[in-house]
């Protein structure tokens, strides 16, 4: 730990030497500048005979949180969400729309401020077909502090949508296109009359079978026996994708407002795969062998939240009080009808039919009350109540004959407070917070599988947060944060899974997982230039992770507090406009970590390296060149292994068209030379045994979008300051 913390004071002594030489550089800093923000609109400022040019920057730096101005970035008129997230700090999207934040997969995804399990659980489906036009701006909040729910997270993206309304009307966009993953269509409108002001959208999303077809070979060497088993699969997903919402606002006067939002998201998508299955000895004679074929396999999947949320703002200028209530559900079934051939020793069966239930029901009521203390102190208050209600149900039988079935019900009841205070004096800025959560837990067996139990978890979750500006171009951030983690019910549901080759079930023992962050980070605002860097350490000693062991060459997989972790992150963003025509973006992250566990003799450490960057070049008649490209890579797997990074590029020229540039058509090529076929490897080094994953998925492909824009409303619906933001639970899918 010790050697992370110099490289820390290293990493502040180059800051500072930094933010001096870029002092002493700056001579006259424009009025129109504001302290952390820039912009993509240009503002021209005559003295005398002397001009001087000015950008508004697209990216805002504060103490809590990072923030993207969506609405004054043209490209949002014709792009989708996911699209503009490419340039947003600290995010990266691969070239297979997998979003990450500051290089983890564990965050959430809010709206207007509370969370949406809809955009949560499928983002990469369903921001890839909602329109950036009705988005006004994009906070990254890397380092939740004590407002924010203490389970865990590698941070929240805040989409915040439109919220000026003046005039009655109507406006939308229309988006439609094809490759050869799937095809899309999507539709958003907003309609104001008098004081009600409402927004929707609705995609439609057929995800094609050609392009998510994908092949898996795996290899694994079992230590103890010397034993080798090799399988191979082939599978697709074609399916149809169902995401839609509805956001509508009365504001009674200047004072009430009352919001309403309804989103959900849908799926029914095939699972059919063709697999094979061999186990050798060391000489290489085959011990046992199968072949099987999912077929008429499906999983449908529905997510609903919907949220009422009411605001009052008093007399005295910067309070309000807000009152919130969130219904939150999820329905998920999987249905596997396994058939086998070919078979040498095991299984003892030709046909296996699993099917699975997981549905959750979530109740919240927050409550939050923002008052000004004095000038430049605010005091943030609230509380909040959960009831969660996860019900577990599955059936399983081979050649017809019934297994024992599992009924698993699981009720956890949360009650939160907190308290912040933020306080700004001449360039610096305070936030402290503290945060307490007491979870009452209860499993239910229904099947009498296993005795009940309660159990009653309380946290204290402290945060504190120091901002310097240094001067309208510069400032630091230090920050000491503290998050943790509970088990969903896929976690959790003792039911177990037995096929020829393995066996996994949940761990209704788990308990919640702490996250300990020290995080540094620097900002340069200039003109033409801009730099974000973010250098976080982060420890923790009882995350919940996957747990293997192998008995007779069958792998039994479950979960544990068991995994002890540290590690030493630099993320890293910059935007340099190279002339009035060309630009020039990278955003990524070089870390160095480790995952371990003594008891067990696991110590398992990798550098990673993964980004995006992007050339934009504005050329003749309306055309606009961009040739993108990135190195994606997950890195460490736990405590067992690791993967191997993998690249990606894709140009895209698109041009628009009618009066004020209402429509847009795009075209795009995904690795359109090199290699057919992008390969995803992923190796077990430590363990029980050793071996590598290999995927394999088509590389290239091409594809054509249109967007059309019409009315002519400048309104939006109006948001409450304080909404619900559940952002907690790990493994509820």
């Amino acid at each position: 730990m010790n050697r992370y913390f110099t490289l820390l004071l290293l990493s502040l002594s180059v800051v500072c030497a930094s933010a001096q030489t870029a002092e002493n550089t700056v001579k006259t800093p424009v009025d129109s500048l504001s302290t952390d923000t820039t912009g993509i609109q240009e503002k021209m400022i005559g003295i005398g005979e002397v001009t001087v040019t000015a950008q508004r920057s697209l990216i805002k730096n504060e103490a809590d949180k990072v923030t993207y101005d969506v609405k004054n970035d043209e490209d949002a008129k014709t792009s989708t969400i996911i699209e503009i997230l490419r340039k947003v700090p600290f995010v990266t999207v691969d070239g297979d729309n997998n979003i990450k934040v500051k290089g983890n997969s564990n965050f959430k995804i809010y709206k207007n401020g509370r969370p949406n399990q809809s955009f949560s659980k499928n983002p990469k489906e369903v921001l890839s077909s909602i329109p950036a036009s009705m988005i006004k701006k994009i906070e990254v909040i890397t380092e939740p502090g004590a407002k924010y729910d203490g389970e865990g997270l590698d941070g929240i993206l805040n989409i915040v949508m439109e919220d000026n309304t003046s005039m009655k009307g109507i406006v939308g966009n229309i988006n439609t296109g094809i490759n050869r993953s799937n095809g899309y269509s999507s539709i958003w409108s907003t309609v104001q009359t008098g004081k009600f002001t409402a927004s929707g959208y609705y995609s439609y999303n057929r995800q094609l079978a050609g392009g998510t077809t994908y092949d898996f070979r795996s290899e694994k060497t079992y230590i103890k026996s010397g034993n080798k088993e090799v399988s191979r699969s082939r599978s697709s997903n074609a399916g149809n994708i169902h995401p839609f919402g509805l956001d509508a606002s009365y504001e009674a006067d200047s004072l009430n407002l009352i919001t309403l939002s309804l989103n959900a998201f849908s799926y029914k998508i095939g699972i059919p795969s063709s697999n094979e299955y061999m186990l050798t000895d060391n000489e290489g004679n085959i011990i046992n062998s199968y072949n099987s074929k999912f077929e008429g396999s499906y999983q449908k999947y529905l997510d609903l939240d919907g949220h009422i949320d009411y605001q009052r703002l008093t007399h005295r200028k910067g309070e309000s009080l807000n009152l919130s209530y969130m219904l939150s559900t999820t329905n998920m079934k999987r249905a596997n009808d396994i058939y086998y051939n070919n078979v040498l020793n095991y299984p003892a069966y030709s046909n296996r039919k699993d099917l699975t239930k997981n549905i959750y029901m979530e109740h919240t009521v927050q409550f939050d009350w923002t008052r000004p203390v004095t000038k430049g102190q605010t005091l943030n208050l609230g509380a909040k109540y959960i009831y969660r209600d996860n019900h577990s149900k599955s059936e399983q039988s081979t050649d017809a004959n019934e297994l024992p079935a599992s009924d698993f019900s699981h009720v956890t009841q949360v009650a939160a407070a907190y308290g912040e205070y933020n306080m700004k004096i001449n360039k610096w800025t305070f936030i402290a917070g503290l945060r307490y959560e007491h979870a009452f837990m209860k499993a239910e067996y229904r099947d009498g599988s296993a005795d009940d139990f309660k159990r009653d978890i309380g946290d204290f979750i402290p945060s504190i947060t120091t901002n310097y500006r240094i001067n309208d171009y510069n400032s630091i951030k230090l920050k000491y944060n503290m998050r943790i983690n509970r088990p969903g019910i896929s976690y959790l549901n003792p039911a177990v899974y037995k096929y020829p080759n393995s066996v996994s079930f949940g761990n209704s023992e788990l308990e919640s997982a702490n996250m300990h962050t020290l995080i540094l980070s620097y900002s340069l605002t200039k003109q033409d230039f801009m730099m974000n860097i973010d250098c976080t350490y982060a420890w923790s000693d009882n995350q919940i992770s996957e747990y293997n062991y192998v008995e007779d060459d069958i792998v039994y997989s479950t979960y544990g507090n068991i995994g002890c972790m540290d590690g030493l992150k630099m993320n890293a963003y910059v935007k340099w406009k190279l002339s009035k025509t060309t630009s020039f973006m990278i955003n990524g992250a070089v870390m160095n970590m480790k995952y371990y566990n003594d008891n067990l003799g696991l110590n398992n450490r990798k550098w990673v390296c993964y980004f995006y960057s992007q050339i934009t070049q504005q050329l003749p008649w309306k055309l606009r060149l961009e040739l993108s490209g990135g190195r994606n890579d997950s890195g460490i797997s736990g405590l067992y292994g690791h993967s191997k990074g993998t690249y990606f590029y894709y140009p895209t020229l698109q041009r628009s068209f009618l009066k004020q540039d209402r429509l847009t058509v795009k075209l795009y090529a995904f690795n359109p030379i090199g290699r057919k076929y992008t390969e995803y490897k992923s190796y077990t080094t430590a363990g029980d045994y050793t071996g590598r994953d290999v995927s394999r998925t088509y590389a290239r492909n091409f594809g054509i979008s249109v967007s059309y824009r019409f009315g002519s409303l400048n309104a939006s619906v109006k948001k409450t300051n304080k909404s619900i933001d559940n952002s907690d639970l790990i493994g509820r899918k």
